[in-house]
């Protein structure tokens, strides 16, 4: 097998390796899998979307 440096000039511009995501930190991967974490966020998430219900069904 023959590795050959210019397959980063054949690829489409969206293979390039400058277009995938970053790596995540640490500490985001640390809140990723804490569970109190998640259920703060689950929390926020869901009053908001119980204000927009509210909001639109009083607003008529």
């Amino acid at each position: 097998m023959i590795l050959r440096d210019d397959w980063k000039q054949t690829l489409p511009a969206h293979m390039k390796p400058s277009s995938y995501a970053t790596k995540p930190t640490r500490f985001t991967l640390f809140l990723r899998t804490f569970v109190p974490w998640q259920i703060v966020r689950f929390l926020i998430v869901n009053i908001k979307m119980m204000r927009m219900t509210w909001l639109n069904k009083h607003s008529h």
